[in-house]
C-alpha cells in the first residue's frame, strides 16, 4: 500500500498539534485569570496609593503657601492664584480616592479627610477677613487640622498597600498552582515530542541529504549527476523528475553553449569598438563590464575593475566616485546632478556628459518592471562644451559693448528733454518717451545678459551675511511704490512672528524679490493687491509673492524658469532670463524656487534661504 508523504506528515503533526492546542488552552486560560487578578490590583488599590501621594503632595504644597502668608507676611493676592490651583488639584484627587473606594474603611477615611480639609480651609481663609493668624495660633490650631488631614491620607495609603500585598501574595499562589499543571502536561508533551523527532526526520533527512548534493551539483554545472534511491511515496516521482531535468540541462548545455558563447564575444566586441566610455553594473552595483575607452579614463586594468562593487573603487579613484555619486542620491531632481565631468587628459581639459540608465526587465507573468543593473555612458562632451562656452563669452562681450553705446543714447534723450536744449511738440516727445522705454529695456536686457553669462562662467561672487528678511522685503517693496501706485495695486505683507535673520547676498536676494514683485505688478489687474508672505520652515525662511493674475498655463509651468523662455501671447514680456536668473541666484545661495498657480485665479512665487546659525 503506498501511503503518501503528506499523510505520514499529518499523522505525525497533527498528533503535536493536539497536544500543542491542550497547552494552548490551558495556558490562556490561567494567564487571563492571573491578568484579571492583576488588573484588579491595579486598577483599584494602586490607583488609590498614587491618588494618597498626590493629596500628600497638595497638601504640602497647601500648607507652604499658608505658612508663607502667616510667617513671612506675603500678600494672599499675590499667591491666590496659586493657591487655588492647588486647592482644585487637591480636591481633584479627594475626588478620584472617593470614586475608587474598594476597601471597608476606605470610604470612611475619606469623609474624615473631607471634614478636616473643609476645617482647616474654613478656619485660614476665615482668619484672612478677620484677623490674621499669628504664629501661635498657627501652632495651637491650624498645624493639629493639617496633621489630621496627612495622617488620614497616609492610613488610605497603608490600607491600599496592605489589600495590594494581601492580593499579590493570593496571585502568586495561582501563579505557582499554574506552573505546576503546565510542567507536568509540558513534560509529557515534550517526551512525546522528542520520541516523534527522533523517529519520524529520518525518513525524510536521508533522501533529502541527497537531494541537496546532487542540487549541489547541477548548481556547479555537473548536468551528469543522477539520484538513486526509491521509495513508495512522492520522493520517488521527485527523483524520476530530477533526473529527467539534469538529462535536459545536459543536452542544452552541449547544443547551446558554444552560441552563447560565440554571442557573448560578439557584444563584447561591439562594445569594446564604441568610442564612448560605458560601464555596466548589476543590481547589486557590482561592475560587470567595461569597454576600452572606461579602462583608459579610469587608469585601471580589467582585473582591477570587474566583479567589484564600485563603492571600493571609488573610495580609491576619484573619477569613480564623481560617476556614482549620483545612484546613491535619493528624491533628486535631475537639475541637481552633475553630468558634466572634467578630465585632465595629457595637460588638456576633456569634458565628458555622463548618463545612468537604469535597466528594467519585464517580470513574467506580471504588469511590472524590475531594475536588474544600470549603464553609465560617458560621451566626449569637449567640442559642445567649448561652443557653449564661446557663445556665453560672445554674449557677454557684446553685453558690455553695447552697455556704452546704450547708456549715451539714454544721456542724450534726457538732454532732449530738457527745455533748455529747446522746445519740442507733443510728437516729439512722444517720440523721446518711446527712446527712453526702448533704451531701458535694452540697458535691462544687457545687465541680465551679463548676469547670465557671471553664473554661466562661474564667475558669480556671493558676500553672505546675515541680515532680516523684513528689511530686504520693506526696501523691494518701496523700490516698485511708484510702479504699483501707477495701477492703483496694494502690495500687503504678511510676516510670521519673530521671524530669523537670514545668510544670504543681499544684493542677489534683493534682485530677486525685485523682479517676482515687478512681474506680479505687470501681470496683475489694476485696482488688485498683492502679498508677500514670509515663513520659517525648518533651516530655510521661505518667501512668497502672491497675485490676483491670470496665472501660468499648465503646459508652460515647467518651462518658466528656462533661459530666454517667454508665454506665447502675453504682453509687456521682457527678454525671457529674469526668472532663469532668479533660479540660479536662489540655488547659488542654496535654496530652491517655485511656482504654484492656477490658470484664471493668480500665481504665487516662493524661494527659500538658508536661517542664518
Amino acid at each position: 500500500m503506498k501511503i503518501s508523504l503528506k499523510t505520514k506528515l499529518r499523522f505525525g503533526l497533527g498528533f503535536i498539534f493536539l497536544f500543542m492546542i491542550l497547552i494552548g488552552f490551558m495556558g490562556s486560560f490561567y494567564i487571563k485569570r492571573l491578568a484579571n487578578e492583576s488588573e484588579a490590583i491595579m486598577k483599584d488599590n494602586y490607583k488609590s496609593v498614587l491618588n494618597a501621594k498626590h493629596l500628600i503632595q497638595s497638601l504640602e504644597k497647601i500648607e507652604q503657601i499658608q505658612t508663607d502668608v502667616i510667617f513671612k507676611n506675603i500678600s494672599f493676592d499675590s499667591i491666590s492664584i496659586i493657591y487655588n490651583d492647588e486647592r482644585e488639584k487637591f480636591e481633584k484627587f479627594v475626588i478620584e480616592v472617593e470614586s475608587n473606594t474598594v476597601e471597608p474603611e476606605e470610604r470612611k477615611l475619606v469623609n474624615e479627610l473631607k471634614y478636616n480639609y473643609d476645617t482647616l480651609q474654613k478656619y485660614f481663609l476665615n482668619s484672612l477677613l478677620t484677623e490674621k493668624i499669628n504664629i501661635e495660633q498657627y501652632i495651637s490650631n491650624l498645624r493639629p487640622k493639617f496633621r489630621n488631614a496627612n495622617n488620614t491620607i497616609y492610613k488610605i495609603s497603608e490600607i491600599n498597600m496592605e489589600a495590594i500585598v494581601s492580593k499579590t501574595s493570593h496571585t502568586k499562589d495561582t501563579a505557582d498552582n499554574v506552573f505546576i499543571y503546565m510542567l507536568i502536561i509540558s513534560s509529557i508533551c515534550i517526551l512525546i515530542t522528542l520520541w516523534f523527532i527522533l523517529k519520524f526526520p529520518r525518513y525524510i533527512a536521508n533522501p533529502l541529504r541527497k537531494i541537496i548534493k546532487s542540487i549541489k551539483e547541477i548548481s556547479n554545472k555537473n548536468y551528469e549527476e543522477r539520484l538513486d534511491f526509491k521509495s513508495n511515496d512522492e520522493l520517488n516521482d521527485l527523483t524520476q523528475e530530477f533526473n529527467l531535468m539534469a538529462q535536459k540541462l545536459d543536452d542544452y548545455e552541449h547544443s547551446n553553449y558554444a552560441n552563447i558563447l560565440f554571442e557573448k564575444k560578439r557584444i563584447e566586441s561591439i562594445i569594446n569598438n564604441i568610442h564612448d566610455a560605458i560601464i555596466g553594473l548589476n543590481e547589486d552595483k557590482v561592475i560587470l563590464f567595461a569597454n576600452n575607452t572606461a579602462y583608459q579614463l579610469l587608469n585601471l586594468s580589467e582585473n582591477e575593475l570587474i566583479g567589484r562593487i564600485v563603492t571600493e573603487i571609488a573610495s580609491e579613484n576619484k573619477l569613480m566616485y564623481e560617476l556614482i555619486e549620483d545612484l546613491y542620491i535619493e528624491n533628486a531632481n535631475s537639475s541637481d546632478l552633475k553630468n558634466l565631468i572634467k578630465i585632465n587628459t595629457d595637460g588638456k581639459e576633456i569634458f565628458y556628459n555622463k548618463e545612468i540608465i537604469e535597466v528594467l526587465s519585464q517580470e513574467p507573468n506580471e504588469n511590472k518592471q524590475k531594475s536588474i543593473g544600470y549603464l553609465i555612458i560617458l560621451k566626449n562632451f569637449t567640442k559642445y562644451h567649448e561652443l557653449d562656452e564661446a557663445k556665453t563669452n560672445f554674449i557677454a562681450t557684446i553685453s558690455h559693448e553695447l552697455k556704452t553705446p546704450i547708456s549715451t543714447i539714454r544721456m542724450c534723450s534726457r538732454l532732449l528733454e530738457d527745455s533748455r536744449i529747446g522746445t519740442m511738440n507733443e510728437e516729439q516727445l512722444n517720440l523721446i518717451k518711446n527712446i527712453k522705454d526702448d533704451t531701458e529695456r535694452l540697458i535691462k536686457i544687457t545687465d541680465e545678459l551679463l548676469d547670465l553669462s557671471q553664473i554661466e562662467t562661474g564667475h558669480i561672487k556671493l558676500n553672505y551675511q546675515p541680515e532680516s528678511p523684513l528689511k530686504i522685503i520693506n526696501y523691494s517693496i518701496e523700490t516698485l511704490k511708484i510702479q504699483a501706485e501707477q495701477k492703483k495695486i496694494t502690495i500687503e505683507t504678511e510676516f510670521e512672528n519673530n521671524i530669523p535673520l537670514i545668510y544670504t547676498d543681499i544684493e542677489k536676494t534683493t534682485w530677486v524679490l525685485i523682479n517676482l514683485i515687478g512681474n506680479a505688478i505687470r501681470y496683475s489687474n489694476e485696482n488688485s493687491k498683492i502679498i508677500i508672505k514670509t515663513e520659517s520652515k525648518k533651516k530655510f525662511v521661505v518667501f512668497h509673492i502672491i497675485d490676483n493674475g491670470k496665472g501660468i498655463p499648465k503646459k508652460y509651468k515647467d518651462k518658466i524658469f528656462e533661459k530666454f523662455f517667454k508665454i506665447p501671447d502675453t504682453p509687456n514680456s521682457g527678454s525671457g532670463l529674469g526668472l532663469a536668473i532668479c533660479k540660479e541666484f536662489i540655488i547659488k545661495q542654496k535654496g530652491e524656487i517655485w511656482e504654484e498657480s492656477i490658470e484664471g485665479h493668480g500665481c504665487t512665487f516662493s524661494f527659500t534661504i538658508p536661517i542664518f546659525k
